[in-house]
This record gives C-alpha cells, sequence and structure tokens, in this order.
C-alpha cells in the first residue's frame, strides 16, 4: 500500500506482562451498529432491545474470532501462523509465526498492510448498523415473545 512504513505496524505482547512482541492489528471496537434504532426498526420494546443487540454483538464476536480472522490470517501468512487475540478485551489480533518488521522486504510490508486493511474492514462490516440489523431480523431475536 502505498505511504505505508515499517513504522506504521503495531507491535503487542501476548501477555501484558513482558514477553515478546508480536505484529498486531488494533481491532478494538467502537460504535457498534452506529445509528441503528432496534426498538424502531423492530417495533419492540427496550428489554428486547437490548437482548438482540447483545445476541448480536456474540455473533459478530465468534463470526470474528472463530471464523473469519483465521480466514484472513491463513489468506495472507498461510497455515501455519498461528495467531490470537491480547489485550485486557481481546482487542489486539496477534499473528506469530512470521518475522519480525524490521526484516521485511517491500512485498512482506504490503502484504502485512493488506491484511490490515483487510482484518479493518471485515471489522467495519461485521459491525455496521445494516449487517447488525441484518443478523437481528435473521435470527428473529427482536419479536416479541
Amino acid at each position: 500500500m502505498v505511504g505505508y512504513s515499517q513504522s506504521d505496524v503495531r507491535m503487542h505482547n501476548a501477555d501484558s506482562i513482558g514477553g515478546p512482541y508480536y505484529p498486531a492489528v488494533n481491532v478494538k471496537v467502537s460504535g457498534f451498529a452506529l445509528g441503528l434504532d432496534i426498538e424502531i426498526r423492530f417495533h419492540c420494546s427496550e428489554t428486547i432491545a437490548n437482548q438482540a443487540m447483545e445476541n448480536a454483538w456474540q455473533l459478530a464476536t465468534e463470526a470474528f474470532w472463530q471464523d473469519r480472522a483465521e480466514t484472513l490470517v491463513e489468506r495472507y501468512f498461510g497455515k501455519g501462523t498461528s495467531w490470537g487475540g491480547a489485550g485486557r478485551s481481546g482487542g489486539w489480533l496477534l499473528v506469530e509465526g512470521i518475522d519480525i518488521p524490521e526484516n521485511w522486504d517491500a512485498i512482506a510490508l504490503n502484504r502485512w498492510a493488506c491484511f490490515e486493511k483487510a482484518i479493518l474492514d471485515l471489522i467495519s462490516e461485521l459491525c455496521s448498523a445494516e449487517s447488525v440489523a441484518q443478523s437481528i431480523e435473521i435470527n428473529g431475536w427482536a419479536n416479541h415473545g
């Protein structure tokens, strides 16, 4: 990616106490389903809306960590690469088994930049108001009773 450099690569450690640092993507979410008013859209109570939002959050989180992120890690770095979440609330996706950024050539740096963009795009997709509303609708979480 044009303008992306080694200094743009974030690093994070797996145990927050010390130990080795790994290339990482900040996957903290703010603005989940921003602008979606479940009560109005689905004509339901606040209680049902809150539960529907919680269910949608759980589904989006599971989709990210249990399937979609792994697919992207494998696509960009191969099946032998290990990865996982770190930080107090799993707000970092770490990739282990790849070289440190200081040793990357332009191709490896571009691969990381494209991977990071794909991860952030995935988060935006999973957390968008339209995706969350679709999830709530398909699963019937806002239905009365």
